[in-house]
C-alpha cells in the first residue's frame, strides 16, 4: 500500500498514514517522505512501536546519521540515537531535559548543518483525565520568507548571522527548566561560534529559508548589537506569528521527521518534574 500524505491546516507539517517503520521503507514509499518533506518541512507518522534498531534504521534511509554533542546521554546499544528525557533513575539523569525551550533549528553550530531530525516518543507525559503535555511546536522559514516584503527580503540578502552554542548554553542555563548539564571544554571546541546566511538557499529544494531564530542567532556580521537584536527580535515575531504554527499533541510511538532548513521547532514546557517524559532522537547529515 503506497503512503498517503495528508497536510496540516498551516503553512508547514503532514501526517503519513499507511506506514509501517519495523520494516525498511521501498523505493516509491521513501520518495513519498522525501517529497513530503520538501514541500511541509516536517512530517508526522502515528503508531510506530519500534525497537531502537528500527528507528535507526529509518532514520539511515533519509541519510548519513550523526552523533550528537550530548555524547553522555546517546543509547549505549544505538549510539546514533540521543536521548531526550526529564527522567531521573539511580539518582541519574538518563537524557537532554532542557532540550527545546526556545524556538530554533537543530545543527546551526556546524558548517554545514544537518538536514533533518528525528524524534520517536518513548513516554509522554499527561495531565490526569487531560491531553498530552509537552506539545512541540513547528514553523516554516520558507513561509516566512516568502511573506516578507520585497524591500525586506533584498535587505536581508547578503547578511550573515552569528550563532553560538555556548550563548545559548547560558541563556538556557538562567531559565531553571529542567536538569541542566554541564557543557564541557570539549564540547565547546567541537562547536565553536559560526557565521551562518541569513537567507539560506534550500540544499535540496533551492528555496529560500529564513535562517535566524531566537534560541541560536545572536548577532548580524557587521552590524551594530542594539541594531541586530532589533532586526533579530523583528524577524523572529515575523516567523512565529499568530496562523502559522503548528503544535503536535504527542502519542506514545509518534515519529516525527523535521527539515532544519525550512523548519524551526520549539517545546512546551507545560509538565513538571514529576511527569515523565523519553524521547529517542536521530540526526541526519
Amino acid at each position: 500500500m503506497k503512503p498517503r500524505v495528508i497536510p496540516n491546516d498551516v503553512p508547514v507539517g503532514a501526517e503519513i498514514v499507511d506506514v509501517d517503520l519495523r520494516n525498511p521503507l521501498d523505493d516509491g514509499s521513501l520518495q513519498v517522505v522525501r517529497e513530503a518533506l520538501d514541500r511541509h518541512g516536517m512530517i508526522y507518522i502515528r503508531n510506530q512501536f519500534l525497537e531502537p534498531q528500527h528507528f535507526v534504521t529509518f532514520s539511515g534511509q533519509l541519510g548519513t546519521l550523526r552523533r550528537h554533542v550530548f555524547d553522555q546521554f546517546l543509547l549505549k546499544e544505538h549510539p546514533e540515537i540521543l536521548v531526550i528525557s526529564n527522567i531521573v533513575e539511580n539518582g541519574r539523569q538518563i537524557g537532554v531535559a532542557d532540550a527545546g525551550q526556545y524556538w530554533h533549528t537543530d545543527g546551526a553550530f556546524e558548517i554545514a548543518p544537518h538536514i533533518y531530525s528525528l524524534l520517536h516518543s518513548q513516554e509522554i507525559p499527561l495531565e490526569r483525565g487531560g491531553p498530552s503535555l509537552g506539545d512541540t511546536m513547528f514553523v516554516s522559514t520558507t513561509h516566512a520568507f516568502r511573506t516578507l516584503p520585497p524591500h525586506m527580503q533584498a535587505r536581508l540578502r547578503g547578511m550573515k548571522g552569528f550563532h553560538s552554542l555556548i550563548i545559548q548554553y547560558e541563556k538556557k542555563k538562567s531559565t531553571g527548566v529542567g536538569k541542566h548539564v554541564p557543557l564541557t571544554p570539549e564540547q565547546k571546541a567541537r562547536n565553536p561560534d559560526r557565521y551562518h546566511p541569513v537567507v539560506w538557499s534550500h540544499p535540496r529544494t533551492g528555496e529560500d529559508c529564513l535562517y535566524v531564530n531566537e534560541g541560536t542567532t545572536f548577532g548580524i556580521e557587521g552590524m551594530d548589537d542594539a541594531e541586530a537584536a532589533k532586526l533579530i527580535k523583528q524577524l523572529c515575531a515575523h516567523i512565529v506569528r499568530p496562523g502559522v504554527v503548528y503544535h503536535h499533541k504527542w502519542r506514545v510511538g509518534d515519529v516525527l521527521v523535521w527539515d532544519n532548513y525550512s523548519t524551526q521547532h520549539k517545546v512546551n514546557f507545560n509538565y513538571g518534574a514529576h511527569h515523565r517524559r523519553r524521547m529517542h532522537r536521530t540526526t541526519v547529515a
